[in-house]
């Protein structure tokens, strides 16, 4: 773990990425990779995804953990903290519940507890 300073100056502990995909998967990059790397293809292609896919994945999400960090310090707007923690535009949420069969009450539903999450994002936030 990395104490680091934020712009504010608050001072936040990060995980690396090893302590962050050990606290996840309970493995190290490498025995996960080994794990990865021993799976059968599957019949229909399409549903597999090479080790180093699936390992970039896992790094994407580790800069997510560390820019949510970061965000978690910051005043947003709901459109900014609907794409930064949710990673849609309301076009694209829209689209995945239509693709996924989410009735529209259950989409709004969704939405509207997005929302209740960024009002508290908002109001957790002290200002210095």
């Amino acid at each position: 773990m990395k104490e680091y300073t934020l712009s504010d100056g608050t001072a936040v502990i990060i995980k690396s990425y090893e302590e962050w995909l050990w606290d996840r998967i309970h493995m190290t990059e490498n025995t996960f990779r080994e794990k990865l790397d021993e799976r059968k293809k599957p019949l229909f292609e399409d549903r597999y995804w090479p080790t180093d896919n699936v390992i970039g994945l896992y790094h994407d999400k580790y800069r997510q953990y560390v820019d949510r960090i970061h965000l978690d310090h910051m005043s947003l707007t709901f459109p900014e903290y609907f794409e930064a923690y949710e990673g849609h535009t309301f076009d694209t949420f829209h689209e995945m519940c239509a693709a996924t069969g989410l009735s529209r009450a259950d989409e709004t539903a969704w939405y509207e507890s997005i929302r209740k999450a960024w009002e508290e994002h908002e109001n957790n936030i002290i200002p210095f």
